[in-house]
């Protein structure tokens, strides 16, 4: 068979069977695949702005067409008619020489967004446009990552039981459809996933493409796996039931005194001697009421100029100074709490480089920070988020824009935001 068939199958052989990576190959064959996929990124720029909803009318008249063809049952004929029908088109009606010009007047005007990526080789060179190709696509591959890994995070927590009971109603729902299929016919099958398709597209992609923060409400996919956790987000739980657990030990046994686990001494007094956290907070042994304002946990750390400790008690947490006569500074409600942020301190205002900073945003608007030793910082954020009681989400440090090759700015992450 090879003999024979080789007239017409040589050309489709090729004559190694793998060669070594070369950088200068690989960018090569993505500046290829880049400038061949120019009509497709046309393509996509036009469904783009057909489900964002940037002109009602085309919008509307592509939705009545849909669910016209939904109606009749002929979605996927019409796919098949729709792919000829632009192909055919293309023969009998060519680029034009306006559009010709306007896509070379985008690549040489250094003040006009490119919108097809084939245009940025052509604006900044062979050999520099991929940074530029990072500035454009950079967002939303970053956003769409982002989003896969939280999705397999949450089927493996769900294929490992870390939420039983919405474990079980994944089960359900998937248990649900089986019989769907089963004892209904394949047409009201396909019918009805088309019908979730005609929805997704017309009505959930452009809130999630308009306004990004909502995307997982609206999305069918997460609706399947509702409430199971991400990694992150299962961490949060099991410090709250840990924190939660402990504090109804801690209220329980209701011992008389707060013992003192921290070192006493020179650099105590300044409350960055370790970063042991065993010498950095206190224990309440006492259970002076947890609800009450009593503390169960203190940590040495400094806010603005003012040596002390945040305490947390029952119901939030306050911070009281280490100066003779000044007492407590401020004083907070867990319910206050928007967002707890870690960040890296500068060396700056006679901050050591060890330092590390933790945010709180609180509902009013305002921002308190407080500075302490790395192991310190995280018992402050792991005991906060567990003792607070509240519903946390893990969220994406922030940032200035896009980090290029001119302006890479090292950011730590670790936040958390109260629901």
């Amino acid at each position: 068979m090879l003999y024979y068939s080789q007239d017409f199958t040589s050309q489709y052989i090729d004559d190694f069977n793998t060669l070594p990576f070369n950088q200068d190959t690989l960018v090569r064959h993505v500046e290829r695949l880049v400038m061949v996929s120019a009509p497709w990124q046309e393509w996509f720029l036009n469904v783009r702005r057909v489900y964002r909803w940037e002109d009602p009318q085309k919008t509307g008249k592509w939705l009545a067409i849909m669910l016209t063809v939904w109606y009749y049952n002929h979605m996927v004929t019409f796919l098949y008619s729709y792919l000829i029908f632009v192909t055919v088109r293309r023969r009998f009606r060519p680029e034009s020489i306006d559009e010709i010009r306007l896509s070379y007047e985008r690549a040489i005007s250094r003040g006009a967004q490119a919108l097809r990526l084939s245009e940025l080789i052509s604006k900044h060179g062979n050999d520099k446009w991929l940074d530029p190709l990072l500035d454009e696509i950079g967002p939303i591959v970053q956003l769409q990552i982002g989003d896969l890994a939280d999705l397999l995070e949450i089927y493996q927590n769900c294929y490992d039981w870390k939420d039983p009971w919405m474990t079980t109603c994944t089960l359900i729902f998937l248990i649900t459809c089986i019989l769907v299929g089963h004892f209904t016919s394949m047409e009201f099958s396909v019918k009805i996933l088309e019908w979730i398709g005609i929805l997704y597209f017309f009505f959930s992609r452009p809130i999630s493409s308009l306004y990004p923060k909502f995307r997982h409400t609206v999305s069918p996919i997460k609706w399947t796996v509702w409430d199971i956790p991400t990694h992150a987000e299962w961490a949060f739980r099991y410090l709250r039931s840990e924190a939660q657990n402990a504090r109804a030990t801690i209220v329980g046994h209701r011992l008389p005194v707060i013992t003192k686990t921290t070192s006493t001494g020179e650099k105590a007094a300044t409350g960055y001697d370790s970063d042991d956290s065993a010498a950095s907070y206190e224990t309440a042994s006492s259970s002076t009421s947890a609800i009450g304002g009593e503390g169960i946990l203190s940590f040495r750390c400094r806010w603005h100029s003012s040596l002390g400790r945040l305490v947390l008690f029952g119901s939030g947490l306050r911070f009281s100074s280490s100066f003779p006569g000044h007492g407590e500074r401020w004083s907070r409600s867990y319910m206050e709490l928007v967002e707890i942020r870690k960040q890296s301190s500068e060396s700056r205002m006679g901050r050591a480089a060890t330092m590390e900073v933790l945010q709180f945003h609180w509902t009013d608007g305002t921002i308190t920070e407080l500075v302490a030793s790395r192991g310190c910082r995280d018992e402050m954020f792991n005991c906060v988020l567990g003792f607070s009681g509240l519903k946390w989400q893990a969220l994406q440090p922030p940032g200035d824009g896009l980090k290029t090759k001119h302006k890479r700015e090292k950011e730590e992450g670790g936040n958390g935001t109260a629901q």
